[in-house]
C-alpha cells in the first residue's frame, strides 16, 4: 500500500452456525473468535517484519461478511509488539468507501490512524466504524470536532452513516441492466460520478472493455472484441495503442444523440438493449497510415445481426486519416454509418415505419453536431507529418531566460 508499508486483511464470514433467518434481531455469537484472530495476526506480525526490508508499519484491515445478522466479537490487541493500524469494517461498508474514494488509497489507513490516536484520548461509542467515517468525513477527515475542551466520551449515533450511503448511489448509481451476451443481468455502474451523464461499466474486473449507456428508449451496449487489443510495445501511433478510444468515441455520441433518440423513437418500447461489437485488427500496420488508405479505401466496415440486436463495427488503419484534424467531421461520418445500422435494426424489430422515420432523422442529428465542429472525443495526431511526435521525440521547450525575454517584447 506505500513503500514502507504493509496491508494484511482478515476476512470474517458467517458459517451460518445456528443460523434461524426470522429473527431480525438475530446475533452471531462468535465466543473465542476474537483470541483466535489476536493470535493470527501476532503470528502475520512477526512474520511480515521478519521476511520485510524496510517495513515500519503494518496496517491491518478486518472485513466481515455475513447474511442477514449483526456479530460481535472481541478484542483486545494489547499484546502486539508494534502496535499497528486496525480497522474492521463490513464487505458492504468497505465497497461504498472504495468507490468513493478509491483515487485516495491512503484514506482508510489514515483513518485507521486517526481512531486510533481519538481512541487513546477519549472514549467513545459506535456501532459501526461507518458511522464513525462520517462524522470524520464531516469534519474535512479529522477528528478535531470544535474548538472547545476535549471531551471524555462520544457517542457516534447509529445511522450517522447514511449520508455516505446516498452519496456512493448517487454518484455511482450501481444497479443491475440486461447483459449484452445472454439473457441475464449485470451490476454496473457511473463512469462518471453523476447520473446527468449515463455512461456505466461493469462492476466485474475480469470482463472485457464494456459500456453502457443507458438512454430512452433504446439503450446500448459497447462492446471491444477481445482479440481487438494492441500490444504496446509494436505500437507507434496513439490510436494503436488504445482501440478503447473507440469505445468511447461512440459511447460519447450516442450520449448525446439521447435528446434525438428521444424524439424520433417517441412511444417505442425495447426489451432489451441494442449491442455495438467494436473491432480493430491487431495485426493490420497501424503505423503506414498513407499506405493504408491505398490498401483499404474502407476506414470503417459494418456487419448487422438483426435477430440478436447486434451491429459489428470494424475499424482500419486508415480511420486514423479519417479523424485526424481539429473538427468532429471523421467521428460523425463513422456515427452517421453506425446509426444507419441501428435503423435497419429497427426495421427487423419495430416495422418499416419506424426504420424509415428514425433513417430520415439521421441527418438533421448529424448536421445538429457538426455545426460545433470544435466537439470532438479523439485528438488524432499524424506522426507522418510530424516526426516529433514520435515516441522517444520529446518536444523541445525554450529555456526560461529565452521566454523571458520574449514575452517582455510582446507585451
Amino acid at each position: 500500500m506505500d513503500t514502507d508499508k504493509a496491508l494484511y486483511v482478515v476476512l470474517l464470514t458467517d458459517d451460518l452456525t445456528n443460523y434461524e433467518g426470522e429473527n431480525i434481531f438475530e446475533i452471531n455469537q462468535r465466543e473465542g473468535l476474537g483470541e483466535l484472530i489476536e493470535k493470527h495476526i501476532g503470528d502475520v506480525e512477526d512474520t511480515i517484519f521478519a521476511e520485510t526490508n524496510g517495513l515500519n508499519e503494518i496496517f491491518v484491515l478486518g472485513l466481515s461478511g455475513g447474511v442477514g445478522r449483526a456479530s460481535y466479537i472481541g478484542f483486545n490487541f494489547k499484546n502486539l509488539k508494534t502496535n499497528p493500524a486496525i480497522l474492521f469494517l463490513s464487505v458492504e461498508e468497505f465497497e461504498i468507501l472504495s468507490l468513493l474514494y478509491g483515487n485516495n488509497p491512503l484514506l482508510i489507513y489514515k483513518f485507521a490512524v486517526d481512531l486510533d490516536r481519538l481512541r487513546q484520548k477519549s472514549q467513545y461509542w459506535a456501532f459501526s466504524n461507518f458511522d464513525t467515517f462520517a462524522v470524520y468525513r464531516e469534519h474535512q477527515f479529522s477528528f478535531y470536532l470544535s474548538d472547545s475542551r476535549p471531551v471524555d466520551f462520544i457517542n457516534f449515533s447509529p445511522g450517522t452513516g447514511k449520508d455516505i450511503r446516498l452519496d456512493a448511489l448517487n454518484k455511482h448509481d450501481k444497479h443491475a441492466v440486461p447483459y449484452w451476451e445472454n439473457s441475464g443481468v449485470i451490476e454496473v455502474y457511473n463512469l462518471y460520478n453523476t447520473k446527468e451523464i449515463p455512461i456505466y461499466s461493469s462492476l466485474d474486473p475480469y470482463h472485457n472493455l464494456e459500456w453502457f449507456v443507458e438512454i430512452k428508449p433504446l439503450s446500448f451496449w459497447i462492446v471491444l472484441e477481445r482479440d481487438s487489443f494492441f500490444q504496446t510495445s509494436d505500437a507507434v501511433s496513439g490510436i494503436a495503442l488504445n482501440p478503447a478510444l473507440f469505445v468511447d468515441m461512440i459511447t460519447y455520441w450516442l450520449w448525446q444523440f439521447a435528446p434525438d433518440f428521444e424524439d424520433l423513437l417517441s412511444g417505442a418500447e425495447f426489451a432489451r438493449p441494442l449491442t455495438i461489437l467494436v473491432k480493430a485488427n491487431p495485426n493490420e500496420d497501424w503505423r503506414d497510415y498513407d499506405r493504408n488508405v491505398r490498401q483499404s479505401p474502407d476506414s470503417v466496415e459494418f456487419q448487422t445481426n438483426a435477430e440478436n440486436l447486434q451491429i459489428t463495427v470494424i475499424f482500419h488503419p486508415s480511420f486514423h486519416q479519417v479523424i485526424t484534424g481539429v473538427t468532429n467531421a471523421g467521428e460523425l461520418d463513422c456515427m452517421k454509418g453506425i446509426l444507419s445500422q441501428v435503423a435497419n435494426v429497427l426495421g427487423h424489430f419495430g416495422g418499416e415505419v419506424i426504420s424509415e422515420f428514425f433513417l430520415d432523422g439521421i441527418p438533421t442529428i448529424i448536421n445538429k453536431h457538426l455545426e460545433q465542429s470544435y466537439k470532438k472525443k479523439i485528438l488524432a495526431l499524424h506522426v507522418g507529418t510530424n516526426p516529433q511526435f514520435l515516441p522517444g521525440n520529446y518536444s523541445k521547450f525554450r529555456g526560461i531566460q529565452d521566454a523571458v525575454g520574449g514575452i517582455t517584447k510582446s507585451v
